[in-house]
């Protein structure tokens, strides 16, 4: 396959000449030194996001921006694991603590960066970075399995490595390089939630025997012989306001893949139905390895796509799935 690359010629104020940019459609990604480019000269800097969709052609962004605004403003990229999107900020050397109003702004789709969750580094005495993970409401989440993988992706892009390590809301997590775009996570220890017993027992609709499990996050996870995401959608907001979960949960549908491994569909809090839900896909292998006799990697099956979920002898959960970059910007 041809190379992509992007030349720009001497910028002013007032002209930017672009000499030629070739972009080879086809790629699922771009290196990463050609996915976003600025070029500075007479304290102006041009910035060109080249961002790609699945099966669909590169869009091309320029914008001109004067070097000391770009100075004041938050870096950011914009990064998904099967459609589960992320907008991460690096402020380990650069400051930055958003307030309620900046996170929903930011994550909002039509007129913000559009997320389903904030993802910002800061400095770690035990890692290469603590990874603090905001929901669209503005508060904090326990754990995201997608967002970590997309966290670890980006550290080891940055160091040249193929492992790093994460600490989250008092997790050690750890992560390795599969191949250029696939990660796995260790996530750690994966248990039942101390209600798991009273939850057990209790009845939502036509939903019953669910299994209250712990991935960092709460996830109620229900196994079932067939789908009903209508009827889930209409059950999880209660299941959700439930004294039995005073901080909420995800709330997950599996049942058997036809081709083997599982197939989930995930409500989460204050998001919704969401294409990928790494912690629900653990979640649900973790049920389905206790109480269907599913050993070895299992094969989640998601609308985004699919995870591979390896539950070891000590009960970490390992998450091995595919992670893309879309684009990079200031906020």
């Amino acid at each position: 396959m041809g190379s992509s690359h992007v030349q720009i010629g001497p910028l002013n104020e007032n002209a930017i000449r672009l000499k030629h940019a070739v972009l080879t459609p086809g790629q699922r990604a771009l290196p990463p030194i050609l996915r976003t480019k600025v070029f500075k000269d007479e304290g102006f800097a041009v910035c060109l996001n080249v961002v790609h969709f699945d099966n669909q052609p590169f869009t091309r962004n320029f914008s001109l921006m004067k070097r000391s605004a770009i100075n004041r403003r938050t870096p950011f990229l914009k990064m998904h694991a099967l459609g589960n999107h992320f907008i991460l900020v690096d402020a380990r050397e650069r400051p930055f603590s958003p307030d309620l109003a900046t996170i929903t702004e930011m994550c909002r789709h039509h007129s913000g960066i559009g997320a389903e969750q904030l993802l910002v580094l800061t400095r770690s005495p035990t890692a290469d970075a603590a990874l603090d993970i905001y929901n669209v409401d503005g508060f904090k989440a326990e754990a995201c399995g997608n967002a970590t993988r997309c966290v670890a992706w980006y550290l080891m892009d940055q160091t040249n490595q193929k492992t790093t390590s994460i600490s989250c809301n008092g997790r050690a997590i750890t992560g390795k390089m599969i191949d250029d775009l696939t990660v796995q996570v260790d996530l750690g220890e994966v248990l039942y939630l101390p209600q798991h017993e009273e939850v057990s027992a209790k009845r939502w609709g036509s939903f019953e025997h669910g299994f209250a499990i712990d991935v960092g996050n709460p996830h109620l996870v229900f196994l079932a012989d067939q789908c009903n995401q209508q009827e889930l959608a209409g059950v999880a907001p209660s299941i959700q306001a439930d004294p039995l979960f005073p901080d909420g949960v995800n709330v997950t549908l599996a049942h058997r893949h036809p081709t083997g491994g599982l197939r989930t569909w995930t409500y989460e809090r204050s998001v919704g139905f969401t294409a990928a839900c790494g912690t629900g896909a653990v979640a649900s292998a973790f049920a389905a390895s206790q109480h269907l006799s599913v050993t070895g990697p299992i094969a989640v099956h998601m609308a985004g796509g699919t995870v591979s979920v390896l539950i070891d002898e000590s009960n970490h959960a390992h998450l091995t799935g595919p992670v893309t970059l879309s684009f990079k910007g200031y906020w």
